[in-house]
């Protein structure tokens, strides 16, 4: 079971990295052909498309994973029971919403006080027509079988297809001398046709799992004998559920949302100068940070299934050994990037923009890459269990607090004060969650000798950095060129990485039987432990 749950988060966590480098390779000469109009006309429509991204990828697929897995791995009635169900509920919703999208394009782009968005809103609406597909065939293998790697495959698939069609549009549009509205429009239609490839890899994963093992899911009910019908009680589970979910998936999406609807009427009313521009220039930083959620994403699609069976089949003292485990990973590791990212905030926002506008609300945005590995995997386990609601209420507090944080600080700072209040509201909601993990399931995660082991890490990284800054800005002192940018932010990154992990190998931060824990690992103490053997 513990290596299940490494090797799925490990397959999907590579996958989302791989997918987050194919998105900064086209947002950044998206961004660039489009301008900072047409780069905030695609944030503005990014929340649709990330709401069907996430019911298609992460909350529905989790979800039914969960009921899945709930399941005895010999009940094939009982899970197609659940996959049946799934399948009605999921469309019933999606539905719902491409008809709301579509029709009522006009009345939600004047909402958002643009009514030129509604072209993109419409276009885009289309995406939630595969959402059922790509929910119910990865929540089947992630549920059924704990294969990560079809969800994966799929991730990777969609992300290339959408890359290739948004820059070639983008190309096409620049040389036709394209508005920012068409640009947005351009990309919302990449997008809204992508996961068409992600379907194809999930059916091909399919026909050759059922093929491989012989199994013909539906025919037992052709036949008669095993009649799968509508569960009312299960659709209304999964709807409940599945918006909760959804909610807490949606987590750094809901905070960007606020800011859609609020930043450019505020910056207006406040007579800031290019309000569109100004919000084009914040929303930099929402790329950077999507690294965070989809990688806690991927870990909380892995974990949830396996917490529904621990908690079924082994003794608590497993499930809080790998809680505390998995949680102490995701701090750790979010803390490092947030650092890191905070201190070549600059240079980043140079290399994939082409300047430094924004840099300091980077700077602060950039706590939220913590927050975000705090709050998603946090938020599934408490879902996993039974605490199904109290992660969306912890949300909704902190959206409040958001609100209220931006009519005080968007005035006097701008899209600073806005970066502020997002991540302080973020860090509450990350706070609640981790406090409600330790309560429930009565877990430690930092002794005191991890936390000072863990700042000297974050210690010497930093310090690793900033020597290697000094050293570039005494060779190139005069230098301001977007490939110097360039070469310092990803030097740093290299260096910075590695002396962080090499401080925490040295400093025991996890001891050899936690480092077993993880696939890689294991196998690599294995190799060593052989060749001493063999000395």
């Amino acid at each position: 079971m513990k290596h299940h749950i490494w090797r799925g988060a490990l397959t999907l966590s590579i996958a989302a990295m791989i997918v987050k480098v194919l998105s900064a390779v086209y947002r950044l000469p998206y961004q660039n052909l489009a301008g900072d109009i047409g780069f905030y006309v695609y944030q503005q429509i990014y929340p649709f498309y990330s709401l069907a991204v996430v019911m298609g990828g992460t909350s529905f697929p989790i979800l039914i994973s969960k009921l899945m897995a709930e399941q005895s791995v010999h009940d094939s009635k009982g899970q197609r029971h659940v996959i049946a169900n799934a399948s009605i509920a999921v469309s019933g919703i999606s539905l719902l919403l491409f008809i709301i999208l579509f029709a009522g394009a006009e009345q939600v782009a004047k909402l958002m006080a643009d009514p030129l968005l509604a072209t993109p809103i419409r276009t885009i609406s289309f995406i939630y027509l595969f959402v059922p597909f790509l929910a119910v065939l990865r929540g089947y293998f992630q549920g059924s079988f704990y294969n990560m790697t079809p969800t994966a495959a799929s991730q990777v698939g969609e992300q290339a297809l959408r890359v290739g069609v948004i820059l070639g549009l983008s190309v096409l549009l620049f040389y036709k001398s394209g508005t920012p509205y068409q640009f947005g429009t351009a990309a919302a239609f990449g997008s809204m046709a992508a996961p068409a490839a992600s379907v194809f890899i999930l059916f091909v994963y399919f026909f050759k799992t059922q093929k491989e093992q012989r199994i013909r899911p539906f025919e037992d009910d052709v036949k008669g004998s095993g009649h799968i019908h509508f569960d009312f009680c299960l659709i209304k589970r999964l709807l409940k559920e599945g918006a909760a979910f959804t909610l807490t998936s949606l987590t750094l999406v809901s905070f960007q949302f606020i800011d859609t609807i609020s930043l450019v009427p505020l910056l207006k009313h406040f007579h800031w100068s290019h309000p569109r521009a100004l919000e084009g220039v914040y929303d930099r930083s929402f790329p950077i940070i999507q690294i965070g959620a989809t990688v806690a994403g991927a870990l909380t699609a892995a974990i949830v299934p396996a917490v529904a069976q621990i908690r079924k089949k082994t003794p608590d003292a497993e499930l809080k050994g790998q809680l505390s485990f998995s949680l102490r990973i995701f701090i750790t590791l979010g803390l490092a990037a947030a650092a890191g990212l905070a201190m070549i905030a600059g240079e980043t926002n140079h290399m994939l923009f082409k300047d430094t506008k924004g840099t300091l609300s980077i700077c602060f945005m950039s706590f939220n890459l913590l927050w975000m590995i705090m709050i998603i995997p946090s938020a599934g386990v408490l879902q996993g269990g039974t605490s199904i609601w109290r992660p969306v209420i912890y949300l909704l507090a902190a959206l409040i607090i958001k609100v209220g944080l931006n009519i005080i600080l968007v005035p006097e700072f701008g899209i600073t004060g806005a970066a502020v209040a997002t991540s302080a509201s973020m860090g509450f909601c990350a706070y609640l969650n981790v406090k409600q993990v330790k309560k429930i399931y009565h877990i430690h995660i930092f002794d005191l000798k991890h936390k000072w082991k863990l700042a000297l890490s974050i210690s010497f990284m930093a310090i690793s950095i900033f020597i290697l800054k000094t050293l570039f800005m005494i060779l190139n002192i005069n230098e301001q060129s977007r490939i110097h940018a360039a070469v310092v932010a990803m030097s740093s990154v290299l260096i910075g990485a590695a002396v962080f992990l090499l401080s925490i190998v040295q400093l025991k931060f996890f001891n050899e039987k936690e480092l077993k824990k993880l696939p890689m690992i294991d196998r690599w103490l294995g190799k060593v432990k052989n060749a001493s053997v063999k000395e």
